[in-house]
């Protein structure tokens, strides 16, 4: 997959899976659709973050630092980055759905998310 393709495709699905979770917000009633709005409803979050996180990172490393890898593996950077910014930006907003999220979570969640990002997804020869 070419450059193009790789910035159009994501840029698709983020805007599509953004018009997804705009629509979740207006257009569908929690207390219609109970648990299927809710899953719903992060589901279209995490898609949408997911995709900007993709973007943006991909953005940085290409453009702003200029790094000397291969586009693959910029790509793959970047869509590894953007799953685990996804994931723990949604295991947060899940937590303060249910009000429990404070400041020593926060910190916890965020000292978890650099422990595994430091440890399990930076291979020594896989370094951007």
């Amino acid at each position: 997959m070419n450059l193009r393709k790789f910035i159009f495709i994501s840029g698709f699905a983020t805007v599509v899976s953004l018009v997804g979770l705009l629509l979740v917000l207006f257009f569908v009633n929690l207390a219609d659709y109970g648990v299927w709005a809710l899953l719903l409803f992060y589901a279209m979050l995490f898609l949408t973050v997911f995709g900007l996180a993709i973007i943006v990172g991909f953005y940085w490393f290409y453009r702003i630092r200029k790094v000397n890898e291969s586009i693959q593996r910029i790509c793959l950077y970047a869509i590894k980055n953007g799953a685990w910014f996804g994931t723990v930006l949604l295991l947060a907003v899940f937590l303060q759905s249910q009000r429990l999220l404070n400041w020593l979570v926060l910190c916890a969640l965020l000292s978890l998310f650099v422990f595994v990002k430091i440890v399990f997804l930076n291979n020594s020869k896989n370094k951007i």
